[in-house]
């Protein structure tokens, strides 16, 4: 079950041309009128897919996403990433209905998990959903910002921490002060490498 708080969760994820980014939007809404949301584990980056299939066959999905920016030279890249890599919300009242899909969309389908408070699951997925329309405060609450502390969650640096001086402009890379052998450096992250330390 993902944490929903959406800290220290992320984790690499293929990304998608502009066409595609546009396609997720569909499912980053939420459906306030679901009373009783479950949790559906994706086939290793099938979030979308999953989410499609089940919207096809009438069910309620969110798949809460960040918009990432990526630039090479002249050209921009926008992509949308699962803010929970592997994990699509579904209306679990119609779970039944799951059993009735086509063979290659269950296939999308590696488990499925009941949450253990319905409540808590439908409260937090409602901040989610607000948090979702400023892209800066989601930066804040999910990879941090200048001045706070950081651990690297991957790569040769893998568990060390360090506290973000600054943010590179029109990347999503921070610039890390860490302490390495007794000797303070600054290093260069993706922002999903790290993860926030409270």
């Amino acid at each position: 079950m993902p944490n929903v708080t959406g800290i220290g969760i992320l984790s690499e994820h293929k990304e998608g041309d502009a066409s595609s980014a546009t396609a997720y939007c569909a499912f980053s809404s939420l459906d306030m009128s679901v009373e009783r949301w479950g949790v559906i584990r994706t086939s290793a980056r099938w979030e979308k897919r999953a989410a499609e299939c089940l919207s096809t066959a009438g069910i309620a999905v969110f798949l809460p996403t960040l918009v990432r920016e990526t630039r090479y030279e002249s050209r921009k890249n926008v992509s949308r990433l699962p803010l929970f890599p592997g994990y699509l919300f579904f209306d679990e009242t119609r779970l039944p209905d799951l059993a009735s899909l086509a063979p290659a969309a269950k296939g999308y389908v590696a488990q499925v998990l009941r949450p253990p408070d319905y409540a808590v699951l439908r409260a937090e997925l409602h901040k989610i959903a607000e948090l979702l329309q400023d892209y800066r405060l989601v930066q804040s609450k999910v990879y941090g910002m200048p001045g706070e502390t950081v651990r690297i969650t991957r790569g040769s640096l893998k568990n060390l921490e360090g506290r973000i001086t600054r943010q590179i402009p029109g990347s999503n890379r921070f610039v890390l002060a860490i302490s390495f052998l007794g000797l303070s450096v600054e290093v260069e992250v993706a922002d999903r490498a790290v993860q926030k330390v409270f």
